[in-house]
């Protein structure tokens, strides 16, 4: 019962490494993990590594989203402060 079951889940398409992989780091971000940690492709360590580097992975895009949305607020009140009515 349990084989076959492994079996089954091994051998759906969203099982796969590939999608997994584009998942997490294209599409959808740490929403993807828990679909990286039912999929028996991939071993405990490199479970552990992918989770690890998706959390480093949305920081630095939330960090870069931050430093983006800033730099652009400073740039309006520039040149809202630099115009004369």
């Amino acid at each position: 019962m349990v084989a076959a079951m492994l079996e089954s889940r091994e051998s759906k398409w969203y099982y796969s490494r590939w999608f997994i992989l584009v998942s997490l780091f294209v599409i959808l971000g740490p929403l993807g993990i828990s679909l990286l940690w039912r999929s028996p492709r991939f071993s405990k360590r490199a479970k552990n590594i992918l989770t690890a580097a998706v959390i480093l992975y949305t920081i630095g895009i939330i960090w870069a989203f931050y430093t983006a949305l800033f730099a652009v607020y400073e740039s309006v009140l520039r040149s809202v402060g630099n115009q004369s009515f």
